[in-house]
C-alpha cells in the first residue's frame, strides 16, 4: 500500500482525472498508525514481531517519499518503546537493536 502510495501522486499542478469526486486527502500519519500501532502494541513483547516491523520501517525508509521516510523513522522509535517496556529477555531485545531503522541498522 504505502509503495504505491509513494508512486501515484499528482503533481501539485496537476488536475484529478475526475473533476465531480472529492475525498478528503489522506494525511501518511494515519495511515502509519492504521497499519502499525495495534501490531507493535499487540507484538511488542515478541522479538520476532518486532524484528519484522523494523525490517518493514527499513524498507518504507528507503522510499523516495519525505513524509513516509519520516513517519518510519518515528514508528521505529515508538516500535522500540514499546518493545523495551514489554520484553523481559535483554538478549531479544539486543537481537532487536541490531534490526532498527532508528539505530542505524
Amino acid at each position: 500500500m504505502f509503495f504505491l502510495w509513494g508512486e501515484h501522486q499528482l503533481p501539485a499542478d496537476e488536475q484529478p482525472p475526475y473533476d465531480r469526486l472529492e475525498v478528503r486527502k489522506l494525511k501518511i500519519s494515519d495511515l502509519f498508525e492504521d497499519a502499525f500501532r495495534a501490531i507493535a502494541r499487540d507484538g511488542a513483547g515478541n522479538v520476532e514481531v518486532m524484528i519484522k516491523m523494523q525490517k518493514a520501517f527499513t524498507a518504507l525508509h528507503r522510499m523516495d517519499n519525505a513524509s513516509i521516510r519520516k513517519e518510519a523513522m518515528e514508528h521505529s522509535k515508538q516500535t522500540y518503546a514499546r518493545a523495551e517496556q514489554a520484553m523481559k529477555f535483554p538478549a531479544d531485545l539486543e537481537v532487536l537493536k541490531k534490526n532498527c531503522l532508528f539505530l542505524g541498522h
